[in-house]
């Protein structure tokens, strides 16, 4: 049996909890397992969703000139403008000082949200021409990853959003998956060797019965060969879907 939220559903959600809370922006891990429950929510109710990533050039030499009462304030409105347009009310999040990410429907789009952002930007800091907001969507594409996959793409997009901002080169979550991929194509034909090679050993742990004292039976572990955390490479291992050639070696 598949419980899921429908589209309606959402929605009153998302009021019922915009009445009985503040708005709040998230931060970078929180905003990962938002992103991920939210889009869960999405693909099981065959709903499209998008992430648009906002970038507020400046806001540091800004924030600088106006002081902290007036960034408290623009980051209150910021605030609230980017909690009310997200798909839940939760999922938006402050990345970093002046990058912002949001996951929204398709009803909402970066041209819209740049807009208001500009718009906001003019009214709280009038005669601030260097303030200028940068976005770019990454589409969800939920229906072609695996949950396991969506988490891996939403990990590797938003740090490289941390790192590049807007300019990072990732159009789909599909294609942040894929990039995730390459940038472990040493790691990925490392992990294939090992498996090749039958690098690893086993390690048998006595079960114990506690009446008795006897040895009922033994667990048996695998363990690879001086490659560091066994544990690591299997989760590794189910992130790129090799994780099968494991199990039958």
């Amino acid at each position: 049996l598949t419980l899921g939220f429908s589209n309606v559903m959402m929605i009153q959600l998302s009021e019922a909890m915009a009445a009985r809370e503040e708005y709040k922006l998230l931060d970078k891990d929180n905003f990962l397992i938002t992103a991920q429950d939210t889009i869960d929510i999405a693909r099981t109710a065959g709903q499209d969703l998008d992430m648009t990533l906002l970038d507020i050039e400046n806001i540091s030499e800004i924030k600088d000139r106006m002081g902290e009462d007036w960034w408290g304030s623009f980051r209150g409105a910021v605030t609230e403008l980017l909690c009310s347009q997200s798909a839940d009310g939760q999922a938006a999040a402050e990345i970093d000082i002046g990058r912002y990410s949001i996951i929204h429907d398709k009803s909402v789009t970066t041209d819209s949200l740049l807009s208001q952002l500009a718009a906001l930007a003019q009214e709280r800091a009038p005669g601030e021409e260097g303030m200028e907001v940068k976005g770019k969507t990454v589409q969800a594409d939920i229906q072609s990853l695996s949950e396991r996959e969506t988490s891996k793409a939403l990990v590797y997009t938003i740090n490289e959003f941390e790192r590049k901002g807007t300019s990072l080169n990732i159009e789909t979550l599909n294609s942040g998956f894929k990039a995730y991929v390459s940038a472990n194509a040493h790691k990925i034909q490392q992990f294939k060797t090992m498996i090749d090679q039958l690098n690893f050993d086993f390690h048998y742990q006595p079960i114990v019965d506690v009446d008795t004292l006897e040895v009922a039976h033994y667990e048996m572990l695998a363990r690879f060969k001086d490659q560091g955390s066994t544990q690591e490479w299997i989760v590794f291992g189910e992130d790129i879907g090799m994780a099968a050639d494991f199990d039958i070696a």
